[in-house]
């Protein structure tokens, strides 16, 4: 459903771009979310995934979706800009990193894990990816080396 709302943006205006952000990893593939990342890169709607919380190269143990041929990998980067212990990685894909550490969240008021004032601090891959998701109209680089 949301390719067909990205293509027909797309009709009104041709730079428009469409993104889509998955703040989850595990082992996979998993065959309905690579049927549905592959209809929308040939649609031209760009996949950006968090890396993983497990410092190693997806290269060598990839974990999906961000293993998937043609999504950017993002990985989590720390105040000074390095890589952050526990990041995943990938020297031979798409590789981007935003920061992940000290990233304010909102959480519920009420419950077991309740705040006073509704907000705890996160950190992780999957709060570095949404940052590269948002950007728009500005260069992509990535610090780190590894």
């Amino acid at each position: 459903a949301q390719t067909q709302v990205c293509k027909a943006e797309r009709i009104k205006n041709p730079n428009v771009r469409c993104t889509f952000n998955f703040s989850i990893v595990g082992p996979g593939p998993v065959p309905i979310i690579d049927a549905a990342l592959e209809f929308a890169y040939k649609e031209g709607i760009i996949g950006i995934a968090a890396a993983g919380n497990i410092p190693i190269s997806l290269d060598l143990i990839p974990f999906y979706p961000a293993a998937k041929q043609g999504t950017i990998v993002v990985s989590a980067l720390d105040p000074s800009e390095q890589l952050t212990f526990f990041s995943g990685y990938s020297p031979k894909m798409l590789n981007v990193a935003a920061l992940g550490v000290g990233i304010w969240i909102p959480v519920p008021k009420t419950g077991a894990n309740a705040k006073e004032d509704g907000y705890r601090v996160g950190e992780g891959t999957s709060f570095a990816a949404p940052q590269v998701t948002g950007i728009k109209d500005k260069v992509l680089r990535c610090k780190f080396s590894v």
